[in-house]
Parts: C-alpha cells; sequence; structure tokens
C-alpha cells in the first residue's frame, strides 16, 4: 500500500511513484476541507502509467459522486456518508506509476486518507492502461416538458 495522505494547499500537489510491473487494484480516498463541494471539484487526479498520462479527473467524478458525497455503490466505485471513497477498477502498468492529487481550488485541502493498494501484474500484449477524463456539458437543454412523467 502506497500513501499520499497530507495537506495541499492551493496551486499545489502531492505525488507518489511506484516502481514495477503492477497493477492498482484498490483507491481509498477522504478529503477534508471548508468548502467540501468546490474540494470534489478541483481536487484533480492525474495518473501517468509508463510516461502516459491517462487519467486526469476530478476527484468526485473519478468516484462517481459529482460535487457532493452522495453515498453510492456499484461494481467499481463505493462512497458513503462519511466522505470514504473507494474505486476497484484494475489500473496495469508495465514498469512505473506517478501519482499527483492536485489542489486547483482556492482553499487548503486535506487528504485525511488516500491510499493506493497494488499488486503484481503480468503485462502482456493484450494489456492496456486504464483511461478516465472529464468533460462539463453547461446549458444543455433536456426538453423535460416534452417527455410525458406519467405512462400514455
Amino acid at each position: 500500500m502506497t500513501s499520499i495522505a497530507g495537506r495541499s494547499s492551493p496551486g499545489n500537489h502531492v505525488r507518489r511513484q511506484i516502481k514495477g510491473e503492477n497493477a492498482i487494484r484498490q483507491i481509498k480516498l477522504r478529503i477534508k476541507a471548508d468548502n467540501l463541494e468546490q474540494a470534489l471539484r478541483t481536487t484533480i487526479l492525474e495518473f501517468i502509467f509508463d510516461g502516459h498520462r491517462t487519467v486526469w479527473c476530478p476527484a468526485g467524478d473519478f468516484f462517481g459522486t459529482g460535487y457532493q458525497i452522495r453515498p453510492s455503490s456499484t461494481w467499481y466505485t463505493h462512497v458513503d456518508t462519511n466522505g470514504n471513497m473507494e474505486s476497484y477498477w484494475v489500473m496495469p502498468f508495465k514498469k512505473e506509476c506517478e501519482v499527483k492529487i492536485h489542489n486547483y481550488g482556492e482553499q487548503d485541502v486535506e487528504l485525511l486518507q488516500a491510499d493506493i493498494i497494488t499488486s503484481s501484474y503480468d503485462w502482456n500484449k493484450e494489456s492496456m492502461y486504464f483511461c478516465a477524463e472529464f468533460k462539463q456539458y453547461s446549458q444543455l437543454l433536456t426538453k423535460i416538458d416534452s417527455i410525458p412523467l406519467e405512462p400514455v
């Protein structure tokens, strides 16, 4: 297990490097900030696998909770009412992985828990890197008024 727990001031990041032919099996993250909603959107996870940046995503979106802590549990993510967020995606790498947690917000962010659990992985010709990105769409019309809310 690799831990990145600590405090990050605005504009800074914390980072850890993991060497070897491994795979991230689980990530546990818990953030504390005066404005948690803002922190969930402006705390960015960046993963660089073997020199390829394949993850760039706000923490809340990465764990499927968005900018508010909303308890949920899926096959790949879990969020509880206390703000504990976990992911279970398999993220293999051949030689090394660099994990950065950026604070692009306007407040200090405390990473109460930031654990990365890895295990060995047999990299082969069918192996692929895990990818996750974020794209925000604003001002989309949903046409809610044209959709019947009751069966016709």
